[in-house]
């Protein structure tokens, strides 16, 4: 006897996303259209500094106290497929710089902060990051996180709310300097 191969395939993409929930013919259409992203997830990015809007994929001056904020809006078109890959391998994904500076040997070292990943009103969405100063992992890179998809982000990407990541206890130094250049992504699993 031959296997069904819509039985096949549905095994097979809920195996690749990691959860047990059936899904329709059209939503399994979606996910075997695209690659891991979600599908028609898009995402925007504006940045200001203590208030100030700031041009993207530039570097900013940054000085000690000062608040750095990344407001991301979003379209989830899918909210029916995105709330059956809650608490699987789905995740969403954040490229966000770091506040540094160029010390006297050349290396590109961190200044403390705190980055924090808010809802709209404030509250806490995901869990505040703490870069100490002197930190060389982030010499040329960005910090990258990738947490799970779980009910409480999947409500909040539901209501198409911005998420915003705030940056503060900025930590002083001279010639502190920050890319504007952060993404959010939205990934049915991770390759």
């Amino acid at each position: 006897m031959t296997e069904n191969p819509i039985v096949k395939m549905a095994d097979s993409i809920r195996a690749k996303t990691g959860t047990t929930n059936k899904f329709t013919l059209p939503e399994m259409a979606l996910i075997m259209n695209v690659s891991s992203n979600f599908p028609d997830f898009s995402s925007t990015v504006t940045v200001s500094k203590n208030g100030s809007s700031q041009a993207l994929n530039t570097t900013i001056s940054v000085n000690g106290g000062d608040t750095i904020e990344f407001t991301f809006n979003y379209t989830v078109t899918h909210t029916d497929l995105l709330w059956k890959l809650r608490n699987s391998n789905a995740k969403l994904p954040f490229s966000l710089p770091v506040i540094k500076y160029q010390d006297s040997d050349w290396t590109n070292k961190a200044t403390a902060q705190t980055i924090h990943i808010l809802r709209e009103n404030g509250s806490e969405l995901i869990a505040s990051i703490s870069i100490a100063a002197g930190d060389t992992n982030y010499s040329y890179v960005n910090k990258y996180i990738y947490p799970q998809l779980t009910d409480s982000i999947a409500e909040y990407l539901m209501t198409g709310r911005p998420i915003i990541v705030k940056y503060d206890n900025v930590g002083s130094h001279d010639n502190l300097k920050m890319s504007t250049d952060a993404t959010l992504q939205l990934w049915l699993y991770q390759n």
